[in-house]
This record gives structure tokens, sequence and C-alpha cells, in this order.
């Protein structure tokens, strides 16, 4: 039972699909050849069907998985795609291989990559393709891209600290651990008018998101924003924005996202934030 992707029986210029394996269409061909090569042709076309959309549940192990199709390929085929969605209890945790049919384990690859966990997910729809060596990853997850409107953290007046709104602000990268963040919002004088600078810094870490005056932690991200003010009264408010692009971040890991600010006088507020965050494709 030859499959599609067996190119000694099927062939993409049409005079040379003669090769005597049904199917096969010679020249004055036995009438009671015509069904036996209509029927080899229609099991290639429902299994590479089946075989390239999501009709099984991959079993096996989180990161040993197995696809155990009725009819089995004979062989791994360069270019051939497999898809099917990813058994439950079986989120891989780290580098993955793909064994169908006993065929033999093969590594998942993500480029020259090997996983690293969570890219394949219980429920998920995955799609592989076969490289000649490896299977490579050509459908999982998707990079992560949120947004964020926090609630008006308190104003500072004096040294650093930090704003409190990781609880709100968080991202879990899940692809390649490469993020970019945009926040806007207004800095606003309190009831005491600021005086310069006032400095404003992208920061992010992991573990319990700092609370709403706590001292400085995690890590700064981006370029510090410095605004010099005069002639600025009570209650005045200036646009701004940060702007960071972060790489490294550990995939399936929770991180928050926070601003530090700081004022040298006065009392310093940021408002009206909007966060947006995006994870890069690897």
């Amino acid at each position: 039972m030859p499959d599609l992707s067996d190119n000694t029986v099927f062939s993409e210029t049409d005079a040379s699909n003669n090769s005597g394996t049904d199917p096969s269409w010679g020249e004055a061909m036995l009438p009671s050849k015509v069904n036996d090569s209509a029927r080899a042709l229609q099991g290639a076309l429902k299994r590479f069907r089946d075989r390239s959309g999501p009709t099984l549940q991959s079993a096996g192990t989180a990161n040993a998985q197995t696809l155990t199709y009725t009819v089995a390929p004979t062989a791994y085929v360069t270019g051939d795609v497999y898809e099917f969605i990813v058994g439950t209890g079986l989120t891989n945790t780290g580098a993955t291989t793909l064994n169908i049919n006993s065929l033999g384990a093969k590594n998942i690859l993500l480029g020259p990559y090997p996983l690293t966990g969570r890219e394949l997910r219980e429920a998920q729809l995955v799609r592989v393709g076969y490289d000649g060596t490896q299977f490579q990853l050509l459908r999982g997850l998707t990079p992560v891209a949120t947004g964020f409107t926090p609630t008006n953290p308190a104003g500072r007046t004096g040294a650093a600290v930090m704003m409190g709104i990781g609880s709100t602000c968080t991202i879990t990268p899940l692809v390649s651990g490469e993020v970019q963040i945009s926040l806007a919002g207004d800095l606003g004088t309190g009831t005491t008018a600021a005086a310069g600078p006032i400095i404003v810094q992208l920061r992010y870490g992991t573990g319990a998101a700092p609370a709403n005056a706590a001292a400085v932690t995690g890590t700064a991200a981006g370029s510090a924003i410095n605004f010099t003010l005069t002639n600025y009264a009570s209650g005045d408010r200036l646009p701004f924005s940060c702007l960071a692009h972060i790489t490294g971040m550990s995939l399936g890991t929770a991180y928050w996202l926070d601003i530090s600010l700081s004022c040298a006088s006065g009392t310093a507020t940021a408002q009206n934030l909007s966060m947006i965050v995006r994870e890069s494709p690897r």
C-alpha cells in the first residue's frame, strides 16, 4: 500500500504515473486492474488526510510521545507532515521525541534547537514535518501577546521605589523568551508640585510582585526616562512612554512587569497607564 510520499509510485509528471505498482495507470491496462488502482489511490489519499489532519491524540509520555495509525507508514520520508492533538497529561517538560507506529523515536526540533518545555500542551493541535533526520515543529504554541491597564498607583516623593503594578502586568513566555514591552501613560504632579528630575524605569522579575512603595527590585529593562520639570503646578500631567526589548526569559515562567519612579522633590505620579507585551516567535 504505497503512500503519496512514495516517489517510485507517485510522480508530479502525469505521464510517469505508470510504475506498475498500484495505483498505476499504464497504457492498455486490463479492465480488472482499474478497480485495484482506484482503490489504491483512494487508500493513499485517505492515509494522507488522516496523517496531515488532527485525527489522532498522542500517547506515550510527555517527552516521548507516540502516534499509532491504523495503517502504519512504511518509513519516515522527507517532507511528510503529521498533525495531532497532544494527549491528556502530555504537556512536554523538555526535549521531546515522537515515534510513529514504532518506526523509531525522532527528536522534535524548532529549527536547530530541541524543545525546552511547554511547546506541546495538552489538548493542543500540533503539526510536525520530517526534515530527513528529525521532526520540525511547524505549528505549536502561539507567542504571547497581551495588554494591561493597571489601576493608578500611589505617587512618590524622593528616592526610587516600585509602583506596584506587577500584580496586574504579567507574562509567561511560551515560545522564544524574547519579549517587547510598550508602556504609555501620564506623569503627573500630586498635591505638592513635583520638581525634576522625575525618573521612570521599566523593571521585571519572578516570584511575588513588589507592592507599591516597595524597594527597587528586579531587572531594569530599556532606558530610564528622565524628566526635568519647570513651571509645573500641582495636578499637571505630562505624557510619557517606555520601550524595552528583553531576551533570555525562561519559557513557562511567570514574570511580573513594573516600573520604578523617583522624584527629587514634591510628589510625582504615574497615571492612566497602558502596557502592551508581545513575545517574539522563535
